[in-house]
């Protein structure tokens, strides 16, 4: 009773110690006691498997059955989001080991066992199960399924076997349900343009079975259209106002990271309350098209709605003017985010630097590089050409070549673009001896790239 009272307040680590505190005692434990315990191990907030595993070995020292009761809560317990978890290994290793050969398990715990697999990203293990759950039994139901889907929907689970597993419910004559849909359709839109036409035709089975798609099954579609099928993303407006589902901030925030820029500015009329995603989406959107003029004038829009830009704000409109031409413009940009106290990071500094090349600012390029390494900016390759190109266009060949310098300190291994420019800056300034070196890092080049195909 003690046990049972502490698993009904989820107290897992007083109902494990009542349980092991019977046999000191002289009193041999229960099973019922011990599925209460383990229970209580499966509905703590993190899922305690450890104690769980712990209680199924007091049961087997005890010589308690094991029942299907015990092997759902040791299931359930091993929920969590650790890639590499040992959980899995230990916990099933546990339960096979224990000679229970005729106990089967129930639906209850299969769905638990798939269930599970989404808060640890454990696809592959999701799969596995419904499929042996298909061919031996017992037959998955919808919530099987849909578990199995909320798996594949998770980051690294594959989109494929989503749509594998809707097929499997219309083979079983299962009915779809909302939760799966949507489920699906987040699954879809991690396929990006290669499963946008299965997002519009999951959209309208919904329809047919009479399920009514929500803002979230809307927003997962027009995401998953992204900007190769914008036009097909942007009708999901028109869709929504004839199904009178009303269109929220997220929606709005898709549609504008999908659309061409000119489109997503309507978004912004549907939005009655436009937050930084939206404006952040929208600068990214004209940072793509090269409209400059237009992501500056949002900049500016974010003050008039009390709204602060932040790094990827800033980034965005550096790299539109990187874009569009606008050196100094970028650099004045950069300028204003450290007087902002905004830290720029590798993004910002490499659009900065970018831009330099492009208007042949050297000098504006070489202090930037200096500012990246005083904020502790590791610089990449791409920034390191940016410089020297810029050098070297402008003439400044003894830049150049310590540009050069720095790249090699850096352990950074040049590239042909690197290797032209230097070799146009030892051409401009007669530094003859320093091509042997060059030519061999050239080569190096050469040979490296050949083994990569």
């Amino acid at each position: 009773a003690a046990a049972g009272a502490c698993g009904r307040s989820a107290r897992w680590a007083a109902a494990v110690a009542l349980v092991a505190d019977l046999a000191p005692l002289g009193v041999r434990p229960d099973g019922v006691a011990c599925n209460v315990a383990a229970d209580a191990c499966a509905r703590a907030e993190r899922g305690e498997w450890r104690f769980a595993c712990d209680v199924v070995r007091l049961m087997r020292r005890s010589t308690l059955r094991v029942d299907v009761v015990t092997l759902g809560a040791v299931t359930a317990s091993c929920r969590g989001r650790a890639q590499d978890d040992e959980r899995w290994t230990v916990a099933l290793d546990l339960l096979a080991s224990g000679g229970e050969r005729a106990l089967l398990p129930n639906v209850i715990m299969c769905n638990s066992l798939v269930s599970s697999c989404e808060a640890s990203s454990s696809w592959p293990l999701a799969l596995t199960s419904l499929e042996g759950m298909q061919r031996f039994g017992p037959m998955p139901t919808i919530i099987s399924f849909g578990a199995g889907v909320s798996v594949c929907a998770e980051d690294g689970g594959p989109w494929e076997a989503a749509v594998s597993l809707l097929s499997a419910v219309g083979r079983q004559k299962l009915r779809l349900n909302a939760l799966t849909c949507n489920a699906a359709l987040k699954a879809l839109d991690r396929g990006g343009g290669a499963s946008w036409q299965r997002s519009a035709e999951l959209l309208a089975a919904m329809h047919a079975q009479g399920l009514q798609p929500d803002v979230i099954s809307h927003a997962s579609a027009a995401s998953s259209m992204g900007r190769p099928a914008w036009r097909s993303a942007f009708g999901m407006l028109s869709v929504m106002r004839r199904a009178r589902v009303e269109a929220n901030i997220i929606m709005c925030n898709t549609l504008a990271g999908a659309c061409e820029w000119e489109r997503a500015l309507s978004a912004i009329v549907h939005a009655m309350v436009p937050d930084l995603v939206t404006f952040n989406a929208l600068l990214s959107s004209c940072e793509q098209a090269g409209r400059w003029e237009q992501a500056l004038e949002f900049l500016d829009s974010l003050g008039r709605r009390r709204l602060a830009a932040n790094v990827v704000t800033c980034s965005a409109a550096i790299s539109a003017c990187r874009r569009g031409e606008q050196p100094a413009r970028a650099h004045d940009l950069l300028g204003a985010m450290h007087a902002s106290k905004l830290e720029p990071n590798v993004v910002t500094h490499s659009a900065a630097v970018a831009a330099c090349e492009t208007g042949g600012l050297w000098s504006q390029g070489l202090r930037l590089f200096a500012d990246m390494a005083a904020s502790g900016v590791q610089g990449n390759l791409a920034n390191f050409n940016s410089v020297l190109n810029a050098c070297q266009h402008a003439g400044r060949w003894k830049k150049t070549l310590w540009s050069f310098g720095q790249l090699r300190r850096a352990s950074l291994k040049a590239d042909m673009i690197t290797c032209e420019g230097v070799m146009g800056a030892c051409e401009a300034g007669a530094r003859w001896h320093a091509l042997p070196p060059l030519l061999r890092e050239v080569s190096g080049c050469l040979s490296g790239s050949g083994k990569k195909k």
